[in-house]
């Protein structure tokens, strides 16, 4: 048995001995009122002994609901909650008003009604340059398919990321997130970051760490088959 958990249980095992020992105290005492009651001439009552009784069970079940109460957290596992961008799925995505690397005004909801894969890069990550080919490869493969594919740089200047992207022959959109707001929201645990948004602003998956073409083609085939 694990050590933490053995010590929780000894805890809560003499947390209820001691209680039974109280309630025992508690019955010696009214047993004892009542034999004094007997020696100095009053007989004792079915009634009193009853309330006796009662106040003593009354005791028990109060002890017992209060040992649920604080012993039922360290017994009682709680899933926990998805850490980075998966974290957000079924929630409505982000809309960022943000400049292209062109410096033209560039939003997410220009979009709406399209599968939008956003991929969050920087040019000094080399996951990021070794996936960047299969996004451009995904993005010819479903050209025409309501797909679209979007670079955000995450806090590079636009000559930067321009340049980094057109030596790997990037065609599709390139955002400047300077402010790294996408990367802040998804909760990014590090870098390349993909999310993807359906075709009513919701976020239906997210994907820390570099992704292979047929994980990025598993991702977007079913949700581009929906309508």
């Amino acid at each position: 048995m694990n050590p933490a958990v053995a010590q929780r249980t000894r805890t809560g095992e003499e947390f209820r001995a001691q209680l039974r020992r109280e309630a025992s105290s508690v019955e010696n005492q009214g047993r004892h009122a009542v034999a004094v009651s007997s020696v100095e001439g009053g007989a004792p009552t079915l009634q009193s002994s009853a309330t006796y009784r009662y106040i003593v069970w009354l005791i028990v079940l109060v002890a017992a609901a209060v040992t649920v109460l604080v012993l039922e957290p360290f017994f009682v596992s709680r899933p926990a909650k998805t850490a980075g961008p998966a974290g957000l799925v079924g929630q409505s995505a982000p809309v960022f008003e943000l400049r292209d690397d062109r410096g033209a005004s560039v939003s997410l909801a220009r979009y709406r009604g399209r599968l939008v894969v956003m991929n969050l890069w920087a040019s000094w990550c080399p996951p990021c340059r070794a996936e960047m080919p299969d996004l451009q490869r995904l993005a010819t493969l479903y050209a025409g398919r309501d797909l679209v594919i979007v670079g955000v740089n995450e806090g590079e200047s636009p000559q930067r990321a321009g340049a980094f992207a057109s030596s790997l022959r990037i065609r599709f959109p390139i955002w400047i997130d300077s402010g790294e707001q996408y990367g802040r929201t998804y909760a990014a645990l590090g870098l390349p970051t993909t999310i993807i948004v359906d075709r009513s602003g919701i976020v239906a998956r997210g994907f820390d760490g570099a992704l292979t073409f047929d994980q990025m083609r598993a991702a977007v085939g079913p949700l581009l088959a929906q309508r």
